[in-house]
């Protein structure tokens, strides 16, 4: 047994976590600053074309360097230019809502060169290790199978014929295995087909009637094997061979003198971000398969001052039922308040979009609006409670 160092197995540890990525509240704040900024800019741009530009530019830019979606980054610039081009209300308490948005989106994931690296090579290693530890475990089994084995000589009466086929434009082949039969120490006989099969020239490779080596165990004749280096050594040797160049490969990466400053480095200025793994694996899990219904992120795509138009992305999972529909209320500090409506959204089984408008339809004000996804005649499946301030205005006609 090779016995690691503590601060290897946490290594190990810590970026097997990592894997699935990680997200620290610092550095999404990092991220939305400059969104936040280039926000200010729109408004304080409005009626300049030119400035207008280049404050979406200056959003676009920053959330180019997050993993958020092309379609999520194109509507933050979108909304921009609306506000700049005075299409699009804007108070300050606007602000604080995008502000909002940016910090509780699950898409700002920061793109970083060396954790992927990192998470690649770790990856590697693991499995490198595996499968050698596997290998040396098969070897050993082996080797005990033949110590315990009594050894004995077989014939070949017969063969037991497979064809494989090759790949598009190229023809197959048939391989032979040997139908051994063999006498037990008791004289009774024997017969078993070797695991191996194969073929020379298109022909068997062991011919009839041909004497070949047979071991078994002395209480487990029908336990018999074929002695040879293909049938009892290869697949342990090829487990050793591929699972010990991939961990020495990935291990140079990960372990050389260097490389281990520098990771160790990494480690040290990431430590807000590692320690919010345990989170990050189970939101890329929930991320990676629609298992569990819910809202992944959320924007308002247009406003006025008796209604919003809000624009969610979300996962149902396939084990829902049909008629699944996502819909809105408005929220003051978690009691429902007001007099609203809302036209609800149908969705789909999967990954998609959905668009629910939310009317007021009396004067009030509100700081949270609640997205629930519910099943038309059997109640809720699930609520995001997100918050949003406005103070709603019914216009009187």
């Amino acid at each position: 047994m090779i016995k690691l160092k503590t601060t290897t197995v946490l290594f190990v540890v810590v970026f097997f976590f990592n894997l699935v990525g990680c997200k620290s509240d610092e550095q999404v704040a990092q991220v939305c600053q400059p969104v936040m900024q280039g926000l200010d800019q729109c408004v304080d741009s409005r009626g300049s074309a030119a400035s207008c530009s280049i404050a979406a530019e200056k959003i676009n830019q920053s959330l180019r360097q997050t993993l958020i979606s092309d379609y999520n980054r194109k509507q933050w610039v979108s909304n921009c230019k609306s506000i700049c081009a005075n299409t699009f209300e804007y108070r300050p308490i606007v602000r604080r809502n995008y502000e909002e948005i940016c910090l509780n989106s699950e898409q700002f994931n920061i793109k970083d060169d060396r954790f992927i690296k990192l998470s690649a090579l770790t990856g590697i290693w693991l499995v490198g290790l595996v499968v050698l530890y596997f290998g040396l475990r098969s070897i050993q089994r082996v080797r005990r199978f033949r110590k315990e084995c009594i050894k004995t000589k077989g014939t070949v009466v017969a063969h037991e014929s497979s064809y494989n086929y090759g790949s598009k434009g190229t023809s197959g082949s048939t391989v032979y295995a040997p139908i051994i039969e063999f006498k037990d120490w008791m004289g009774r006989t024997h017969k078993f087909t070797a695991r191996v099969a194969g073929h020379t020239m298109g022909k068997p490779s062991e011919k009839l009637n041909s004497k070949i080596n047979v071991i078994y165990p002395k209480d487990k004749p029908d336990e018999a094997r074929y002695d040879s280096f293909f049938s009892l050594w290869l697949l342990p040797f090829f487990l050793i061979i591929w699972g010990g160049g991939f961990a020495l490969m990935s291990g140079i990466g990960l372990f050389g003198v260097q490389e281990w400053r520098q990771h160790h480095g990494y480690l040290q200025q990431h430590a807000p971000a590692i320690a919010s793994t345990a989170d990050s694996f189970a939101r890329i899990i929930r991320e990676s398969m629609p298992v569990l219904t819910a809202v992944r992120n959320y924007r308002i795509i247009e406003e006025q001052h008796d209604y919003i138009v809000i624009e969610a992305d979300y996962r149902l999972s396939p084990f829902r039922g049909d008629n699944i529909y996502m819909g809105a209320i408005t929220l003051t500090d978690g009691h429902s308040g007001g007099e609203w409506g809302y036209r609800p959204a149908r969705l789909q089984k999967g990954f998609g979009t959905a668009q629910v408008r939310l009317s007021a339809s009396s004067t009030y004000c509100s700081n949270q609006i609640r997205l629930s996804i519910y099943q038309s005649g059997n109640g809720g499946i699930y609520e995001r409670t997100v918050p949003y301030e406005k103070c709603w205005v019914k216009e009187s006609k």
